[in-house]
């Protein structure tokens, strides 16, 4: 029996938000981003970072995930849960421990992701330039 695909095995809806995320490690702060977000985890990518050694499987990570709307910061500890490589970009995949602490904060959050990610495409302008008026 197979177990599927991760996003078969997930328990809630990851919905796709570009955000930047402060990540916490002794006195030092990292910059990244954030790809997307569920009530459970998110994915967070270091873009050309070196993949510093704190970065492994079961580490726990300080994250602060930064509304893109009010620039509010939601502080959230992860479990790293998995770790890879796309492209140039290191990617890894955190569970939130104990999400109910910032249950409203992180609510907002995925209202906004989810709100954002439905938006309808935008309309692509005319081709050419509009019509002249008639006389």
């Amino acid at each position: 029996m197979s177990e599927g695909t991760p996003s078969d095995r997930r328990r809630h809806q990851r919905f796709d938000l570009i955000a930047h995320v402060r990540v916490k490690r002794g006195r030092v702060d990292y910059v990244m981003e954030l790809t997307n977000i569920s009530r459970s985890g998110a994915l967070v990518d270091m873009g050309t970072l070196d993949r510093p050694k704190w970065v492994s499987l079961d580490g726990e990570v300080e994250i602060g995930i930064i509304h893109p709307e009010s620039l509010d910061i939601v502080p959230l500890t992860g479990k790293i849960v998995r770790v890879q490589r796309v492209g140039d970009s290191i990617q890894f995949a955190v569970t939130f421990i104990a999400p109910d602490e910032h249950a409203a904060e992180l609510d907002g959050l995925i209202a906004y992701a989810q709100a954002t990610s439905q938006a309808p495409p935008p309309t692509e302008p005319p081709a050419g330039p509009p019509p002249l008026p008639q006389t």
